[in-house]
């Protein structure tokens, strides 16, 4: 799939949708407009949950266990240094 193609894609998603919304009127549009804010907000505080996690973890070890490039005894594919 190529870029002109996605983009065809939802802007037909969009098309579909908003003339959905526009025939049922009412509360059909207000529940949309609640799943795709607490949709927004759930995403944003996983972004920021998951930053947050990562920077936890990784204060606990030190860089060389994070950067550890030696090879790994039990994995003849890696072979020696």
């Amino acid at each position: 799939m190529n870029w002109d193609q996605l983009k065809t894609i939802l802007w037909l998603r969009w098309r579909l949708t908003r003339n959905q919304m526009s025939r049922s009127k009412g509360i059909g549009a207000v529940i949309a407009a609640i799943v795709a804010g607490g949709a927004l907000v759930l995403g944003g505080a996983s972004f920021v949950g998951a930053l947050l996690a990562g920077g936890l973890a990784r204060a606990d070890r030190g860089l060389p266990v994070l950067l550890d490039d030696r090879p790994d005894p039990g994995n003849p594919a890696l072979g020696e240094h």
